[in-house]
């Protein structure tokens, strides 16, 4: 495997030198690793058997790249099995263009989305928006560096680099000016904003944490009840996946999710653990008509 160098070009010059200069980014960039590093600290100070679980995962994370063409047949085998849909797309244009398919099937004109850095990879909205398709990001993170017309600088904060006066100048533009730099005044707008989009949503769009083979099912870890409810309130829910975010079974997947909230957000367990597997059932009263899970190379 080779790697290419960054090309240093002179818009990049312009903006990192612009960048490293700027006291209101340095301070919040600064504040932000600062509470992470904090927050990790105590996780991991409470977390007797951490050496233990992270040998065991990473142990599992060979099992799975050793056998994941196995794994991710298995996986798609049990998805179709529960009535959902499979896209392999080995390439960012194949899974865009599948996404693209199912909106223009069913007559989408809403999109609400989950986050999911990789449908920032694939550029994915943009090309939803140039289909006359509206697409609302639900994450709140995401909402502000969407209504900022920014991409995110951060794949568990996107708005890391803004601090609450920026996001207040942000969310503004949206309310009419008359919000304060309150968090709890922004949250509520947001929460007020977003409500109804995922009422009127055709479609909703995650990402996926983790893919378990044995069921088929799809599992998203979240600190807001977006996810939830982008996966289960519209009449179709599609889910984007990196094809080595398999595991092969919950026992693979309760290691997994033991590490991955203390690592990322320094929480033994985050808010939101939601497990999907397939479309709504007969007598179920909630979840997608629809299921597509796109695994992306």
């Amino acid at each position: 495997m080779t790697t290419q160098p960054i090309a240093i070009t002179p818009r990049l010059r312009t903006r990192t030198s612009a960048a490293v200069t700027d006291e209101r980014l340095g301070r919040a960039l600064s504040n932000a690793a600062d509470t992470f590093e904090d927050r990790r600290a105590i996780a991991s100070a409470a977390f007797v058997d951490q050496q233990h679980v992270r040998d065991l995962a990473r142990s599992i994370r060979a099992d799975v790249l050793g056998r994941l063409p196995e794994l991710l047949n298995e996986l798609a085998d049990r998805v179709i099995g529960a009535g959902g849909h499979v896209c392999w797309a080995p390439t960012a244009a194949h899974a865009t263009d599948y996404v693209r398919a199912v909106a223009q099937r069913r007559g989408a004109t809403k999109i609400v989305k989950g986050k999911s850095m990789l449908s920032e990879e694939i550029e994915l909205n943009p090309l939803l928006e140039r289909d006359g398709i509206e697409v609302t990001e639900t994450d709140l993170g995401e909402w502000i560096i969407q209504v900022a017309n920014e991409t995110p600088s951060h794949i568990i904060v996107p708005a890391i680099h803004r601090d609450r006066g920026q996001i207040r100048d942000a969310l503004n533009q949206v309310a009419g000016g008359d919000l304060s730099d309150v968090p709890e005044e922004l949250a509520a707008f947001a929460r007020e904003q977003l409500r109804a989009k995922f009422l009127e949503a055709d479609i909703g769009i995650t990402g996926v944490n983790f893919g378990v083979a044995s069921t088929g099912s799809c599992v998203l870890v979240t600190n807001e009840g977006n996810g939830r409810l982008t996966s289960s309130v519209p009449p179709v829910h599609i889910a984007l996946m990196g094809m080595e975010r398999v595991v092969a079974d919950w026992d693979q997947l309760d290691v997994m999710l033991s590490l991955l909230p203390r690592s990322a957000t320094g929480q033994a367990v985050t808010t939101y653990v939601s497990a999907m597997t397939g479309p709504r059932r007969a007598g179920e009263r909630d979840g997608p008509d629809e299921f597509h899970l796109v695994i992306v190379d």
